[in-house]
């Protein structure tokens, strides 16, 4: 079993990867509106995103 434990971190982090690649997509896809409102909210402008 000890033989999988590399390819099984790698698995994870790939999974885990992701995760986050999606939530960017669909933010950006989605128009990002809301997160352009919070940047400049905040003070950073929102030509940015």
């Amino acid at each position: 079993m000890e033989k999988l434990d590399p390819y099984a971190a790698l698995l994870g982090r790939i999974l885990l990867s992701v995760i986050f690649i999606m939530a960017g997509i669909n933010k950006i896809m989605g128009g990002g509106e809301g997160t352009i409102q919070y940047m400049e909210a905040v003070g950073v402008p929102g030509f940015l995103f």
